[in-house]
């Protein structure tokens, strides 16, 4: 599952309010006169941290959410396969299984965190040395 980076609707939010203030342009039926206001927005930094900071956190518990969903229907159906299978063939394609769903929620847990990337920094802030 794809999930927006926080950053980026952070820069979408203050572009669609930029945008709210494009000029506009008046036109007077006898003359040639052109007017042209611009609204500015000016976004408070705190609040697009803010802002920015709890749409990292829902990403984040939506990402988590789905890891331990999925590791659960895996724990689910491990042990509905070691209920009816008897042979020890069969509980090591069980075991198996569940190895491999784990590892595959693991992997795209892991991937959609490193997409999300690192959590805002707070403005004045300098973020931690790599």
């Amino acid at each position: 599952m794809k999930f927006l980076n926080p950053r980026s609707v952070a820069a979408l939010a203050i572009a669609a309010a930029m945008g709210i203030g494009v000029s506009g342009t008046a036109f007077a039926d006898t003359t040639t006169t052109t007017t042209s206001t611009t609204t500015t927005v000016a976004v408070n930094p705190i609040h697009a941290y803010h802002q920015a900071l709890l749409a990292y956190e829902k990403a984040r518990k939506a990402i988590d959410a789905t890891f331990r969903h999925a590791v659960n229907v895996a724990h689910k159906a491990f042990a509905t396969a070691m209920a009816h299978n008897q042979s020890a063939a069969d509980r090591l394609a069980a075991r198996n299984a569940l190895t491999a769903a784990v590892t595959a929620a693991i992997t795209a847990r892991t991937t959609a965190l490193t997409a999300l990337g690192a959590p805002p920094v707070k403005p004045g802030h300098p973020g931690k040395p790599a």
